[in-house]
């Protein structure tokens, strides 16, 4: 088997609040293939996003291991780590807070280019143009600014973003849970299209099963800082193994319609009864 784009080993990482220390991971350890998507799903300070944190290098752990391309992500620095960066990117669950409010989405799509050093010799515009084709948007919109556009287009707009520095892995944290009902399935086929087309894979940090289904053929399930539970989605979902899992597929909102009451049948005397 080939070796796994992304392995994490024995992740621990404590936070001090208030005068006592929480603990946020407690030896996590998964690995992700090329072009795979591998979900962590799990209750709200469970851990998921601390997680994402520290494999994007936002949050140094206490003691672990990642290995990224099979070389040791962690211990990168300095011009190494600037020059890797650019393989690993993320898409934030609110996009309009993860950009600069003042800066044109053509600006916003060009900072990675410059940042990395990439295209350097393509006109830049250009490369707005091919962007924003990428993920369905109009080239006129590079003129604008981000609170111009609806939350569908700034989500496609951060998709871009990624895709600018060619990562090979993609950090989705919730990526749809600000948008929309309506949105939501258009930016989960935009997804699967680029990953189709780029080969580039997706960690899947979220708590809504519908996406991670609709997503992940594997999934982990983080509870309190450690990996409680981890295998092919459809067969957690099916038949959880674990409390955690079972709590969250418990607290998926389930669509309940009454049937309709029957018609009104009229009687000789003329009233008409149920």
């Amino acid at each position: 088997m080939s070796e796994p784009l992304l392995q994490v080993d024995d992740l621990h990482k404590t936070f001090d609040r208030g005068g006592r220390r929480v603990r946020a991971l407690a030896g996590v350890s998964l690995d992700l293939a090329r072009g795979e998507t591998l979900a962590v799903v799990g209750a709200s300070g469970g851990g998921k996003s601390t997680l994402a944190r520290v494999i994007l290098r936002l949050v140094e752990p206490d003691r672990g291991r990642v290995l990224f391309s099979g070389r040791d992500w962690l211990g990168l620095g300095g011009a190494a780590l600037r020059r890797e960066r650019r393989r690993l990117q993320m898409v934030f669950q609110d996009p309009l807070a993860a950009f600069n409010p003042r800066a044109t989405i053509g600006q916003i799509l060009t900072d990675p280019l410059a940042i990395h050093r990439l295209a350097a010799t393509a006109d830049p515009a250009d490369a707005v143009v091919g962007l924003l084709a990428r993920v369905g948007l109009s080239a006129d919109l590079a003129a604008r600014l981000p609170h111009e556009l609806s939350g569908g287009q700034r989500q496609r707009v951060a998709i871009a973003r990624a895709l600018a520095c060619e990562p090979d892995l993609i950090v989705l944290d919730e990526p749809v849970s600000a948008l929309d009902v309506s949105v939501r399935a258009q930016i989960l086929n935009l997804l699967h299209r680029v990953q189709v087309e780029t080969g580039v894979a997706y960690l899947l940090i979220s708590h809504d099963l519908a996406v991670v289904r609709a997503m992940a053929p594997r999934l982990a399930v983080i509870d309190q800082g450690t990996i409680v539970e981890a295998g092919a989605t459809a067969t957690i979902l099916t038949s959880p193994g674990s409390l955690a899992a079972q709590a969250l597929i418990d607290a998926t909102p389930r669509l309940i319609v009454s049937p309709p009451a029957p018609p009104a049948t009229p009687t000789p005397d003329g009233e008409r009864k149920p």
